[in-house]
């Protein structure tokens, strides 16, 4: 934690954590500075460290969801975009087609079979 206040940082080791936090906040009250202290243990420190490297994981998640959500809108909106001047290109060549077909017109066609 960031602070400017003074910090101490005690390593003791002992095989009940209890009775080891129970004994520190005995010896810091007696013989420690009159400050405001945390006594926290290695595992709730690194449980800390992997719930924020959790969290950071689900941000990061989240904005790449996000980013595939943007590319998919704007593939759909650029194919949307371009959707009728494809069908303005297939229908004057169509048109051209049967223009085409209507001058070689010898009679087997008629422009009514030609239109359907």
């Amino acid at each position: 934690m960031l602070s400017d206040k003074p910090q101490w940082y005690l390593t003791v080791y002992g095989p009940n954590l209890s009775e080891l936090r129970q004994a520190l906040e005995e010896l810091w009250k007696a013989y420690g500075p009159p400050l405001v202290y945390d006594i926290e243990s290695v595992d709730d420190q690194r449980a800390d460290v992997y719930r924020q490297e959790g969290r950071i994981t689900t941000m990061l998640a989240a904005v790449a969801l996000l980013a595939v959500g943007i590319a998919m809108v704007s593939a759909y909106a650029l194919v949307g975009s371009s959707s009728p001047r494809l069908i303005t290109a297939q229908s004057n060549f169509a048109s051209s087609v049967i223009s085409a077909l209507r001058t070689l017109d010898t009679g087997q066609l008629s422009s009514a079979s030609l239109a359907s």
